[in-house]
């Protein structure tokens, strides 16, 4: 299985490092030119990498950091979209545990898309969000009892 994670960049207003969520974003040669406004960057995975989700996180910080607003499309059902919003505005602790124990995030069967990777990245989103900065988070999938194949077709 791939966790599918999409960037949509568009154009803000520059920002410097006015915003302390991106004063030290992490340098990845070659990324700048990918970052322009008006693009969709499609990152894909085997999930359960703690370093995939890390590397979105760096992603969204130089796009912001570049004065770009960023969409993340994220593999996870969107039936949590609501619970996620919450989280983001809010970071409260009540907010991240009503999300981290919806159904999807409390099945048994883990396959890497609920992770505490995948926690960190939600994490750092909020802190961007927090931060003023134009990060809007999208949860893409379906939820059902379908078998991984038909879940994937």
């Amino acid at each position: 299985m791939f966790l599918a994670i999409i960037l949509l960049v568009a154009a803000f207003a520059q920002t410097g490092d006015a915003h302390p969520s991106i004063a030290a974003c992490t340098s990845v040669p070659g990324l700048d030119a990918l970052l322009k406004p008006s693009t969709a960057l499609l990152l894909g995975e085997i999930h359960g990498t703690a370093e995939s989700p890390a590397f979105v996180a760096t992603t969204v910080c130089l796009a912001l950091h570049a004065g770009q607003a960023v969409t993340v499309g994220l593999e996870m059902p969107y039936d949590d979209q609501p619970r996620a919003e919450a989280y983001m505005r809010s970071g409260a602790d009540s907010d991240r545990a009503a999300l981290l124990s919806s159904p999807f995030w409390a099945e048994t069967y883990q396959d890497g898309r609920r992770s505490r990777a995948m926690a960190s990245l939600l994490q750092r989103l909020h802190e961007f969000t927090a931060d003023g900065l134009p990060v809007h988070l999208v949860l893409f999938d379906r939820r059902e009892n379908a078998s991984a194949q038909a879940r994937d077709e």
